[in-house]
Formats: structure tokens, C-alpha cells, sequence
């Protein structure tokens, strides 16, 4: 968390961004969903301010599987179909597919009756 830290004081939001999203990451990897919803959001926020499409869509599959480890399948639908048409948009074959996977990871909440990201 040092690292996140030192990154907001030099004003780096792309290094904040990045760490924020990382540590979302491992706490969705240790089951701690509330925190790794609050760690993507801050990664979303900060992509979606210097309107860096080319990691939003990464930050938003953090961000949706989060909501789906939380019960917040509906949240969790919508943020995953948002990474994915956004990495469709950017061409971005790697995400499209990460978009894809997590929601056939997610379980039968966060996919039910979607046939179609």
C-alpha cells in the first residue's frame, strides 16, 4: 500500500491507477470482496479520468468479478459487459477475452439468460 501511496503523492495516476487495480486483484484472490471492490473502483475512477480506454477495460473486469464475489451479479453483469464492449471498441482482443471468461467464471448469478456480452 506504500507503493499506491507514494504513486498519489507524486500525482502518477496512471502508476495509481495500475497499483490500485493490482491490489483489487490480490484481494479478490484472498476472497475480500468488499476491498477489492473498493480498490477497482478507485483504479475505474482514475482510468475514466485520463480517459485511458487501454486499462479501463482491464480495471472493469477486476471491478465485475468483485460485485459477482460480492452476491452483486446484476452490478456485476452490467461492469462486465462494459469492459467488454469497450475492449471490443479498442480492438482489444486480450481483454475482450478476459471479459468473456470472467463471465463464464462468475457462476450462474452473474451470466444467467446472457447469451451475448
Amino acid at each position: 500500500m506504500q507503493g499506491l501511496a507514494s504513486a498519489a503523492h507524486v500525482g502518477n495516476a496512471q502508476s495509481e491507477s495500475i497499483l490500485a487495480n493490482n491490489l483489487g486483484r490480490l484481494y479478490l484472490g484472498l476472497g475480500l470482496y468488499d476491498q477489492a471492490r473498493a480498490d477497482a473502483d478507485a483504479a475505474v475512477r482514475l482510468a475514466r479520468a485520463r480517459d485511458d480506454d487501454q486499462r479501463l477495460g482491464t480495471f472493469l473486469i477486476t471491478l465485475g468479478r468483485a460485485y459477482s464475489g460480492m452476491g452483486q451479479h446484476e452490478l456485476a453483469r452490467e461492469t462486465l459487459r462494459e469492459a467488454y464492449t469497450l475492449a471490443k471498441s479498442c480492438d482489444d482482443h486480450a481483454t475482450v477475452a478476459h471479459a468473456l471468461i470472467s463471465f463464464a467464471a462468475g457462476g450462474g448469478g452473474a451470466v444467467r439468460g446472457h447469451h451475448d456480452a
